[in-house]
């Protein structure tokens, strides 16, 4: 027994110094893989931070089970002691549930005495739960934020399997129902006989990835194009449907700091300062200043209440700024909140850069506080997003109030300085109907660096009850505020979303959006209605006789309409495509009428467009229009091809700058439909490439 108890002894030993080896590699591994966690990476490089991700990871599993899974010069002498982990594995018996397995062994035997059995439990267990699961839980928050970063190279990220077998799917916005792949990653490595790294690599050592990274520069959509997948919206899994709605899972807890790790963080920072001659004013400095998780930490502690992991999550400090992301909260307490406005009322904070309180639920006294929050000038002077995306607030004037603050005002005492940092603003479904769009414009023009502002849902069709008000005139008043909200913005924006709202010919608010001289973009107006108080001939005499619409600085444009409205943009695009040269792609859906005379006639409109390599058509037939809508896809499918054979006789110079790199230019048609119960989707869609992609 007792020799038994002298090797278990001295394998326990072992793993604890093999535990606090590893977790010094695994922190700093961490720690590259969130300075690396950027928004606007190409697919290529999204991949692969997802390859070193899985890579921290398999430190993470070594650590928990012990499971080797790639080259390595060390030998592993212990035996496994615990039958958790993929089977088949080749195991070091250095993890913590070897530890575990050789405690339980201990105590059952009773093989040493209880005082050395409390030494241990309180070894392995500060080691598991306050040091090891704390960078588990980081590892998860990368992937979080990771798959939460936008970017202009791809729509999406997915991340499906379970280990070890994840898989990551960079996806690409095709249509408004279908996705394709640009790329993917998985595991290679599953164990020392199965890998291709070096021996004891560390490939997070001088890992670094770029925001606009050049790579995707030579990753274009056409070439993409051989490979695509279409990933149908009737596929859609659930949790793509909860992510759609909002609904995502909460963050997990990030790490806390304890005073041992903050110690030894600071000491490591310091050496690194003093190498360059800095370092004994920062380890000075560095313990007094604050951050906001411990503040957070020592509130609840001198309230007696537990920590939440949902606040400590957001709280964490991410390229020098705060991040608060209390989208997946639901509904928001008033303590919680005003734990926040206390933490951020303290000087010496990281600024805040981003509050999203999407589909959130607040009761009256929750809102008051959310209305303290965003009078902190941490957040007002440097906040550049702010989403409020489909919030619930306790009265329906709420909205207006929390426009008005957010407008501000420098004239009174106490003022609130204007949000001059906001790039992004989200106020989609939220109704803004009277009071709300009345304030829509002061708001706006306080905004002097807005670039993207999200409407989405905001002017609905009125029910009965509201819709009766509009013959007091009052309807009239907020249209025309509406539209010169939107026209006095329409010149600094470049990303308007002001889809599936109902607009009125009178109304005039899309010509407004296409007004001479705006500078917008990217257009998103999917889903536009009109209102069922306006007959459709009283809108075609409207539309024909007002202002002429714009395309000229638009870049991307995605619509759909069942309206009378989709008449007169097609109308714009057939007669006046020429001034349009920045387009690069568009995306339109459209109904078909039995008449195919009565569709606008594109063939005249391609040879004006000089710029665009991508056009995405949406025919929607009832089943007596097939015929109509099959001619005009094989008319337009005619005229696109023949461009292919009359541009080689034509100098376009800006085509030729683009694809000198590439060769001679080949235009190709594609045609999907589907089939539904009283109608029929044909989706045509039209794509310039090069010779060489293909």
């Amino acid at each position: 027994m007792r020799g038994e108890g002298q090797r278990l002894t001295e394998h326990l030993k072992a793993i604890l110094t093999e535990i606090e080896r590893l977790k010094v590699v695994y922190c700093d591994a961490i720690e590259q893989l969130e300075t690396n966690t950027l928004q606007n990476l190409s697919p290529q490089s999204a991949t692969q931070w997802f390859k070193m991700y899985l890579r921290v990871v398999d430190l993470g599993i070594q650590l928990r089970r012990g499971e080797i899974r790639h080259r390595s010069t060390q030998q592993f002498t212990f035996p496994r002691m615990h039958e958790t982990g993929t089977k088949g594995a080749v195991h070091s018996g250095l993890s913590i549930d070897d530890g575990n397995a050789i405690y339980q062994l201990m105590e059952s035997r009773r093989l040493v005495s209880e005082s050395r059995l409390d030494y241990w439990f309180i070894r392995m267990d500060g080691l598991d739960r306050d040091d090891i699961s704390l960078l588990d839980k980081r590892v998860t928050g990368c992937l979080e934020s990771f798959r939460r970063q936008d970017s202009n190279f791809y729509h999406r990220l997915d991340v499906t399997g379970e280990d070890p077998h994840e898989e990551l799917v960079v996806l690409g916005e095709l249509d408004g129902t279908s996705s394709r792949v640009l790329a993917k990653a998985t595991r290679t490595c599953f164990g020392p006989s199965k890998c291709s790294c070096e021996e004891d690599a560390r490939p997070w050592e001088g890992f670094s990835l770029t925001s606009g990274d050049p790579l995707s520069q030579n990753f274009s959509l056409a070439n993409a194009s051989s490979s695509t997948m279409l990933v149908e919206l009737d596929e859609i899994g659930i949790i793509d449907i909860k992510r759609q709605m909002g609904f995502e899972q909460l963050s997990c807890e990030e790490a806390q700091e304890d005073a041992v790790a903050l110690a030894r963080d600071s000491s490591r920072l310091a050496r690194r300062l003093n190498s360059s001659g800095n370092g004994t004013a920062a380890s000075v400095g560095l313990h007094n200043l604050p951050s906001a998780r411990s503040l957070y930490q020592k509130r609840c502690v001198d309230i007696g209440q537990e920590a939440k992991p949902s606040i400590t999550a957001v709280l964490a400090v991410k390229k020098g700024a705060h991040y608060l992301d209390l989208s997946g909260i639901g509904f928001h307490s008033a303590r919680d909140l005003q734990d926040l406005v206390d933490i951020f009322a303290t000087s010496g904070l990281p600024p805040v850069k981003e509050l999203d309180v999407s589909n959130g639920f607040f009761n009256a006294a929750a809102f008051e506080v959310l209305c303290k929050l965003l009078r902190l000038p941490l957040l007002r002077q440097n906040v550049e997003r702010l989403s409020f995306r489909g919030i619930a607030a306790p009265r329906p004037a709420d909205i207006a109030a929390l426009m008005r603050l957010l407008t501000g005002d420098s004239t009174s005492v106490g003022s609130l300085s204007a949000l001059s940092s906001l790039k992004t603003l989200d106020l989609s479904y939220n109704t803004l109907w009277y009071e709300g769009a009345q304030h829509l414009r002061p708001l706006l023009a306080s905004l002097s660096g807005l670039e993207n502002l999200l409407l989405e849902s905001c002017f609905p069709e009125l029910v009965a009850p509201f819709n009766s008000m509009s013959s007091l005139g009052g309807r009239t008043a907020v249209e025309e505020s509406v539209r010169l909200a939107l026209m006095d913005v329409s010149n600094r924006l470049q990303c308007l979303n002001f889809g599936s709202n109902c607009i009125t010919s009178d109304s005039r608010w899309l010509n407004a959006l296409f007004a001479p001289g705006s500078t917008t973009q990217k257009l998103y107006l999917r889903g536009i209605t009109s209102s069922s108080r306006c007959t459709i001939e009283t809108e075609e005499a409207n539309w024909r006789t007002s202002d002429t619409w714009d395309l000229q600085q638009v870049e991307m444009l995605q619509w759909s309409s069942s309206s009378v409205h989709t008449n007169k943009l097609l109308d714009a695009l057939s007669a006046e495509l020429q001034v349009a040269p920045e387009m690069r792609k568009m995306t339109l859906a459209f109904a078909i009428a039995c008449e195919v005379q009565a569709t606008p006639t594109f063939g005249s409109c391609f040879s004006q467009m000089q710029s665009v390599h991508e056009i995405a058509l949406e025919l929607h037939a009832t089943v007596t229009s097939e015929a109509a809508a099959m001619a005009l896809a094989h008319q337009l499918k005619t005229s696109w091809l023949k461009l292919s054979v009359s541009t080689d006789l034509v100098h376009d110079v800006k085509r030729d700058d683009d694809l000198a790199k590439h060769g001679k230019a080949i235009r190709s048609f594609g045609l999907l439909e589907q089939v539904k119960a009283n109608k029929r989707i044909y989706r045509c869609r039209f794509c310039v490439t090069s010779a060489s992609q293909r």
